[in-house]
């Protein structure tokens, strides 16, 4: 799913405006979003940052103790990933890759030779 958030430079201003009556936040865009590259930028419009926000995938890791989770625009790069680190891995976890939407669409368990996938 894109990432979309109010831009903390406009929330400032907002809360500056408002102590002071002035009128700064005008001059800052409203929305922030997290690009391609994982950097932030922002865009006057929640609409304009959610078509311009990078739509991540997101490979979460489970071992029972804790779970890790790396995100990409690439799929293909995160069942590559997730599958060397499987094979490597002393302690094999259950993998779970999700699209942007949040949707899984395979898992991995520990026992597992390769990515299963989800039915739509």
């Amino acid at each position: 799913m894109p990432v979309v958030f109010e831009n903390p430079a406009y929330l400032r201003a907002k809360i500056h405006d408002m102590e002071t009556g002035e009128d700064t936040a005008k001059l800052q865009d409203r929305w922030a979003y997290l690009g391609a590259d994982f950097h932030t930028y922002t865009h006057p419009t929640e609409k304009g940052a959610s078509q311009q926000a990078a739509q991540l995938f997101t490979l979460y890791a489970d071992y029972d103790t804790n779970q890790s989770e790396v995100s990409s625009t690439d799929e293909a790069v995160l069942r590559m990933m997730g599958e060397a680190h499987h094979n490597a891995a002393t302690i094999k976890p259950d993998l779970t890759l999700k699209d942007p939407s949040g949707k899984t669409i395979a898992t991995m368990d520990a026992w597992a030779q390769e990515w299963a996938e989800v039915a739509a």
